[in-house]
């Protein structure tokens, strides 16, 4: 939903920073947290554990 863009941008955020896949300036995060695009064009997915999300 829309209204949880916000976070979805920040838990895919951390996760790749946490990951290591990125360093938090390298250009493809500012895709990664385009959720507003990425959700025009593709479902996008996070999956709650223990009442809290994850991204998927």
């Amino acid at each position: 939903m829309p209204t949880d863009f916000t976070d979805v941008r920040h838990i895919t955020r951390d996760a790749y920073l946490r990951a290591g896949h990125f360093a938090a300036d390298h250009p493809h995060m500012t895709v990664l947290e385009d959720v507003e695009h990425r959700a025009e064009h593709a479902q996008v997915w996070v999956v709650e554990t223990a009442g809290r999300w994850r991204p998927r």
